[in-house]
């Protein structure tokens, strides 16, 4: 697994580093797209199904965080110093 991220790295800062900043914008909208679209729903669609996605939502959430903390398994980037992570992205980034 870490040849394939030393690969997927030197792709980042090599050939397709001017894609770093779409990418990361792309991943910021689909976060922001995850809690935005069931409100929409919610409010202007239709209000069972809208209830029905933020449930998902937030169970998801409990799901997920859950999973990390029963898991702890750190960020490759911690585990070995040789990866690098894209700067913008690392502040948002959790510790697992």
């Amino acid at each position: 697994i870490m040849d394939y991220l030393y690969c997927l790295q030197n792709l980042r800062e090599g050939c397709l580093s001017f894609l770093s900043p779409v990418l990361y914008c792309i991943s910021e909208v689909g976060l922001l797209l995850g809690l935005i679209l069931p409100l929409i729903f919610f409010w202007s669609i239709d209000k069972k199904l809208g209830r029905k996605l933020l449930f998902a939502y937030g169970i998801s959430q409990v799901v997920t965080n859950f999973t990390k903390l029963c898991a702890c398994i750190s960020r490759p980037w911690i585990r070995d110093s040789r990866l690098h992570v894209y700067d913008k992205a690392k502040g948002s980034a959790t510790r697992y």
